[in-house]
């Protein structure tokens, strides 16, 4: 039989776990794929030393090659290309864990009066270069393939590009950035996509005429109503979070508004935590009327086309409650 040799695609990683021992995962698109005993055979023999050809492969396996191909997984290639020693096979010790959420600082340069980590005190402090390496392999022998970035803000730490590098230099996808945006700057936006991240940028903004009081720091509205407009520039996607209070809640539907404007991928709406710096807050919002609010909006976002995706941190059972109040269902007849 003719000589056959293939190698997985440079964005595809070999990698298994005590509970699920062989995946093929797309580090990049966050495409993941369980394996059964066959596929996994096929697929650590896309090594490019592997000869097809040979009386250890047969028809089904070939199938299997040939599916691999046709999805993009596998190539066919010339008889010794290797493929990258970070997409050889990996089994962790531990059961299977796709993702995490890193606090990279307990700093932040902002002094939000609803922050659930009491990050203006830094009281978590911030890892040194050396301890954010020992972290990076402790997730590498995980095998964790994706991570979400976040604080205290995480542009406060110096070493943030860097640490993204490394990441890259992994294979672990950078998932998100959670960050109130003062920071962002042209230049960090070029050394990103320079690096060929694609994180989606999860921003705070607490309202129209109102984020200023929120985050306890004067003249940043406009700074981070910029940044987004840079960010969405630079062909990075935006999600919002606004959290609403006695305090701004008139701000509502402004900055309804303001986010169709900005061309954002997503908003979510919801109260402060009753935790961290929230504890002290006296003007929360009752469920009821923050319901009322969410759904008068609602039914301005259906009547827009939807033009982003929107939730709620709220009870959906209260917010049902007052929608059937306000329309009926009609009985049946």
């Amino acid at each position: 039989m003719e000589s056959r040799y293939a190698k997985l695609k440079e964005d595809w990683l070999l990698k298994g776990w005590t509970d699920v021992p062989w995946t093929i995962v797309n580090w990049k698109s966050g495409d993941y794929h369980r394996l059964n005993q066959d596929g996994f055979y096929v697929a650590q023999s896309c090594d490019g030393r592997t000869d097809f050809g040979s009386l250890a492969f047969l028809p089904k396996h070939i199938t299997i090659l040939n599916r691999f191909i046709d999805q993009g997984i596998a190539e066919e290639c010339k008889a010794g290309e290797s493929v990258q020693s970070v997409q050889e096979y990996r089994l962790a010790k531990n059961t299977l864990i796709k993702g995490i959420h890193w606090a990279v600082t307990g700093r932040c340069n902002l002094k939000c009066r609803h922050c659930y980590m009491d990050a203006p005190s830094g009281q978590l402090g911030e890892l040194t270069d050396g301890e954010l390496e020992i972290v990076l392999n402790y997730l590498v022998e995980a095998n964790i393939t994706s991570v979400s970035l976040t604080g205290g803000e995480p542009f406060m730490n110096k070493n943030l590009l860097g640490l993204i590098g490394r990441l890259s230099e992994k294979k672990i996808r950078l998932v998100d950035i959670y960050t109130n945006g003062t920071l962002i700057s042209d230049t960090i936006l070029q050394e990103l996509r320079a690096m060929h991240v694609q994180p989606i940028f999860r921003i705070s903004f607490d309202g129209c005429g109102a984020h200023d009081q929120m985050r306890g720091t004067p003249g940043i509205e406009a700074k981070v109503l910029r940044a987004i407009s840079k960010i969405r520039s630079a062909g990075f996607g935006v999600s919002v979070t606004t959290s609403i209070d006695k305090t701004n809640i008139h701000s509502l539907m402004t900055t309804y508004e303001k986010m169709k404007e900005l061309d954002i991928y997503a908003w979510g709406v919801g109260r402060p935590q009753p935790v961290g710096c929230g504890r002290g807050i006296t003007t929360g919002l009752p469920l009821e009327e923050m319901a009322l609010s969410c759904i008068n909006l609602l039914q301005r976002w259906f009547e827009d086309g939807r033009p982003f995706m929107i939730g709620w941190r709220l009870s959906i059972q209260i917010a049902k409650t007052v929608l059937l109040a306000r329309h009926p269902r009609r009985p049946r007849t």
